[in-house]
């Protein structure tokens, strides 16, 4: 409703660009994303999001990269941004880096699936078996579907 009447309103085009992201409308969320850059470009919403929907789409991943980077250059502890280089970086074998993203995410209140089974991933092809299982049961015990998604992301453990 606040797009339809006051067409340039980036909150509103960031909030329905998440929404679109969490239904699997790619398309719908990069397009309002890029709504968001152009009218605010100092934001890290907007290339956050199209940072995950490039990783979520396995498209673009250079591309994908700048945005995630571009997002936490504006804000260094966007925890989403994270999260998705951190899904990006394993994708890549980038197994170190994927560890800190998710570690910072989870170290600035992002405790969620995502970021502990990524953790636990990275930490498993990183030899810290101990430390891997333990945060992988933790993501499941809080989303149980969890080793699915990133087998949708073209990420498995080792």
């Amino acid at each position: 409703q606040v797009i339809r009447m006051r067409g340039d309103h980036p909150g509103a085009y960031y909030r329905r660009s998440e929404v679109y992201l969490a239904q699997g409308e790619f398309d719908l969320a990069m397009a309002d994303a890029d709504r968001v850059i152009n009218i605010v470009p100092d934001t890290p919403g907007g290339y956050r999001v199209r940072c995950e929907v490039r990783v979520a789409r396995n498209v673009e991943l250079d591309a994908a990269r700048r945005d995630c980077d571009q997002a936490l250059e504006i804000n260094s502890i966007d925890t989403a941004a994270l999260a998705a280089r951190g899904v990006l970086n394993l994708r890549t074998g980038a197994n170190q880096q994927a560890w800190a993203d998710f570690d910072a995410a989870i170290f600035n209140g992002r405790r969620v699936a995502q970021t502990l089974y990524g953790r636990g991933i990275a930490s498993l092809r990183l030899g810290r078996a101990r430390e891997g299982r333990t945060d992988m049961v933790a993501a499941e015990q809080l989303q149980s579907e969890i080793e699915a998604t990133f087998a949708g992301y073209g990420v498995t453990p080792p």
